[in-house]
């Protein structure tokens, strides 16, 4: 430990002394011959923000001279501007000193006449920003930027509303350029009324630290949203008010106000529509990944022991099967105390109550057989969130500034399902409640320090708490016989408490040195966590424990790391080459109930090397490789059963575990603006040494799953594509995608090791006109194809499974009149399922009218005009294969009113 903090003192001192500087001086003058005094001499790095590295302004002889260290790297530009007089930039390829440079100005000459600027380009690409000019996209009936997302090339949104740009997902949306609801994106891609924006700009390797420009490289995607010129006032925003049948509304407000320095945003609904205005799956959101990620971030996931969510959602609209009630309010504040102190606050609070009917065709495939049930019944999923978070950050000076960030998130969960289950000629009805309720907190203290222009100090503190409370309560019969109760009218109440708290410090030294980025680190981690689950059987007042201590679970976990980094970052040419190590040193203890503490000492290194090459202006190629370490935390050392749900158990068993998955990254990317063609290709490889495999015995009536580490090798390989091409004379976009993973998956079922492989393999493609007429399509294809194969040398039928699933959609624009839109889509859904072909079609309408020159528009939409009952869709592993067939929303009619204001 010694010689690496001597090490990083050395690098430290390297970049504060090591430093040499360059000169440039020069003269500006008229093109007449006349020397200009008071012009602005600017020298800059040609990058996505024109980084400034020095300025000047030439004296009364029209002379200047400035000097900036020979640390910096890349290309620069110096401008000279002067008022009266045309800007006039020179870009310097190559840093040295420059002398005798001589800049002439042009007189600028003004007519005072009414100049219209119109710029048709509908994509421009400047250095790391791709600005999509949204007049070429739209068609008038996109509701939410999320409508306009899905129609740009190059932008992806998944059906839970997950953006990505090149493939690569975005880290948050600004809104003219200012942070609103950080990573929370959704509130804005869902809420935000799409005839608010006026372009859309994607930026690559964004830095939310403007202390750190220059000198820390960034992989960060962000989003800008830039208002409509008009829109820009004190305050505007947009109202929907919508009533249908059968008893349906949706209401929806979005306000936003640019008072002086304040900058208000506020986001409000409430539906019954189907619609959720943050998220289809999850309800923990909140502002950052240290918030919401990972408490225990050296182990695995945490895994929660008790089902709590929702079937898998199908690849559709959540409107065509789900019915909620849904109520959001999330408010945004952004207000410059003083010149140097900044607050931001924001928060939300939601409540989505959603009911789900469906039925589930659950088949364990046996080596010999195949073990069914049945369970058709309603999913009721109700969360309720609440959370606020604020930020100071004080500007110390001009080189250094301090910030703390603070936030509290209160979920609770009622999530309720009721069964019929018949299995093997037996039926018998269940009925589950989960009830959860998970406080947390977040406290962060950050310093950061510019300790010359080219390196920089940043140090943090840190603390989170999450603390879980979740009870499980079932209501079926057959706990009687497991537990030798005659009386059949008892039910089994499984309770478990999960608490985690992690205290972690930091410092780090981050700089640049001649062609070289660097940054060395050190962390300190505390993490301690609980966890008690205990098994009650329950009869209206009355309770008897269940004593096996089998089923009794008291486990406490505290771990202390030390953490050493150092990373660098090599740039010559168009070729750029990134190494880092992390060295960890790790003290594990554990204590099972009645048992005593459990050291485990743990030291290890994680490298990760990445290359990337830029041949052009227009394309780029990047590959990264990693290992990282995994090690069990509390989710997986728990050695005592805990009920999941009606027939599962689960328990881990209390070994502890380094797993050591390798991940290796491939990406490729093109895009010409002036041909207005783009391109991309993303690869995934990743495999695990030594993972969790569930050992899992089936019988009639439970599963007992124990999660073991095992020396086994499971991987995974993925491929992601696609080609899109706009066609300005056609006014048209055309796009082909494709997708590949293959994966690996390996579990104990009935103590037989089962060795599956899952191939995924889907194409699609999409044509979109924006013709000048009367007429436009929409017009997309997909086909998606999966195979489950087993390497059981038991099995006759090597192939298990063969599922396709086909998907064409077709949307026709007529606008008969200036004023009137109509659009009509019919969707067609095709499995080929181990059971069947299955066919599903839709068909929708929309009619919307805009007035001219007016705030206010209309529309009338038709959803499910078919009235189809229900939809089918399957879902495999190398254990089970479960086919669920989801009953639609009924068809419905929806008349809305938009207000502009």
């Amino acid at each position: 430990m010694k010689h690496l903090l001597l090490l990083f003192c050395l690098v430290s001192q390297v970049s504060l002394n090591g430093q040499s500087s360059f000169v440039i001086a020069g003269s500006v003058r008229s093109i007449s011959g006349e020397w200009l005094s008071n012009a602005n001499v600017i020298l800059g790095k040609v990058d996505a923000d024109s980084t400034i590295i020095s300025l000047t302004q030439t004296d009364k002889n029209g002379q200047f001279n400035l000097t900036y260290p020979a640390s910096v790297i890349g290309d620069l530009y110096l401008k000279v501007s002067l008022i009266g007089y045309w800007d006039y930039c020179k870009v310097l390829t190559s840093a040295r000193s420059h002398s005798n440079l001589i800049f002439m100005l042009e007189t600028k000459v003004i007519v005072l006449h009414e100049v219209v600027v119109t710029d048709k380009s509908p994509i421009k690409i400047k250095n790391d920003t791709t600005t999509y000019n949204l007049n070429q996209f739209s068609d008038g009936t996109e509701r939410k930027v999320e409508d306009l997302l899905r129609k740009l090339p190059g932008i992806k949104v998944s059906e839970n509303g997950t953006i990505t740009f090149k493939g690569k997902a975005i880290d948050k949306i600004m809104l003219e350029g200012d942070d609103f609801f950080e990573k929370n994106y959704k509130l804005l891609s869902k809420n935000v009324s799409a005839s608010l924006i006026e372009k859309i700009q994607a930026i690559e390797n964004y830095n939310n630290e403007n202390l750190l420009k220059g000198i820390q490289p960034s992989e960060k995607v962000v989003l800008n949203l830039k208002f409509k010129k008009n829109r820009l006032k004190s305050a505007f925003g947009n109202n929907e008010v919508s009533f249908g049948h059968p008893q349906l509304y949706n209401l929806n407000t979005t306000a936003f106000a640019f008072l002086n320095r304040l900058k208000v945003g506020f986001l409000g609904n409430t539906n019954n529509t189907g619609f959720d205005a943050l998220d289809d799956a999850k309800y923990n959101l909140a502002g950052n990944d240290e918030e919401t990620g990972k408490i225990n971030r050296e182990a695995a996931p945490f895994q929660s022991p008790i089902v709590n969510e929702l079937s898998t959602p199908l690849p559709i609209s959540r409107s065509r099967y789900v019915i909620n009630q849904a109520r959001l309010g999330a408010v945004q504040l952004n207000f410059p105390l003083s010149p140097r102190l900044k607050l931001s606050l924001y928060g939300y609070w939601q409540s989505d109550s959603r009911w789900i009917r469906n039925v589930n065709s659950v088949n364990y495939l046996l080596p010999d057989s195949i073990f069914s049930i049945k369970e058709s019944g309603q999913n009721t999923y109700s969360p309720i969130s609440l959370f606020g978070r604020w930020k100071l950050v004080y500007a110390i000076d001009s080189i250094s500034s301090w910030s703390y960030t603070g936030s509290i998130n209160k979920n609770d969960l009622n999530y309720r399902y009721q069964y019929s289950v018949l299995q093997e000629a037996i039926s018998e009805q269940t009925t589950g409640t989960v009830n959860q309720s998970t406080p947390s907190n977040f406290q962060k203290i950050a310093y950061l320090r510019r300790l010359s222009p080219s390196s920089a100090f940043v140090t943090e503190v840190e603390y989170r708490g999450v603390f879980n409370n979740l009870q499980n309560t079932i209501v079926p019969n057959r706990y009687t016989q497991l537990f030798g109760i005659g009386d059949a009218s008892y039910s089994a109440v499984q309770l478990a408490t999960i608490n985690e708290k992690r205290l972690t410090a930091n410092g780090k030294w981050i700089g640049v040195l001649k062609k070289h980025n660097y940054e060395a680190g050190i962390q300190y981690a505390r993490y301690t966590g609980y966890l008690y689950s205990d098994l009650l059987l329950q009869k209206e007042s009355q309770q008897l424990e269940i004593t096996n201590p089998i089923y009794i679970n008291q486990l406490a976990y505290r771990k202390n790391s030390w953490a050493v980094e150092v990373k660098d970052e090599f740039t010559t040419g168009r070729v750029k080459y990134t190494g880092s190590l992390v060295a960890r040193f790790i003290k594990l203890t554990t204590k099972q109930a009645g048992g005593a503490d459990r050291n485990t000492f743990l030291n290890y290194m994680e490298p990760k090397l990445a290359i990337s090459y830029r041949p052009n202006g227009r394309s780029k190629f990047s590959l990264q490789a990693q290992r990282f370490y995994n090690i069990s935390g509390i989710s997986d050392l728990y050695k005592n059963y805990i009920l999941t749900d009606y027939r599962n158990f689960i328990r881990g068993n209390g070994n502890i575990n380094r797993n050591a998955p390798l991940s290796v990254d491939l990406n490729w990317s093109y895009a010409n603006s002036e041909k207005y063609f783009f391109m991309y290709l993303s690869g995934n490889y990743q495999q695990q040494n030594k993972p969790f495999l569930s050992f899992l015995i089936n019988d009639s009536a439970f599963n007992f799953t124990t999660r073991i580490p095992f020396p086994i090798i499971n991987y995974s390989v993925g491929l992601n594509t696609e080609i899109s091409k706009f066609l300005p004379s056609l006014s048209s976009r055309f796009g082909v995608t494709g997708n590949y993973l293959q994966s690996q998956l390996s579990n104990f079922f009935n103590s037989q090791l089962r060795n599956n492989t899952v191939t995924n393999l889907g194409t699609g493609f999409y044509l979109i006109t924006a013709f000048d007429k009367w007429y436009n399509l929409d017009f997309e294809g997909s086909f998606n194809w999966n195979k489950l194969r087993s390497d059981d040398e038991l099995r006759s039928d090597k192939q298990l499974l063969k599922n396709a699933f086909f998907r064409q959609k077709l949307s026709l624009r007529i606008q008969p009149a200036k004023l009137i839109t109509i659009k009509v889509t019919g969707e067609r859904f095709h499995w080929q399922t181990f059971t069947g072909n299955t066919v599903t079609q839709f068909l929708d309408a929309l009619i919307k009218l805009t007035l001219k020159n007016s705030r206010y528009s209309f529309e009338f939409k038709g959803l499910n005009l078919l009235n189809n009952r229900s939809i089918i869709y399957n879902n495999i592993n190398n254990i089970v294969v479960i086919q669920n067939s989801y009953q639609l929303a009924p068809r419905y009619l929806l008349g809305t009113f938009f207000f502009d204001f």
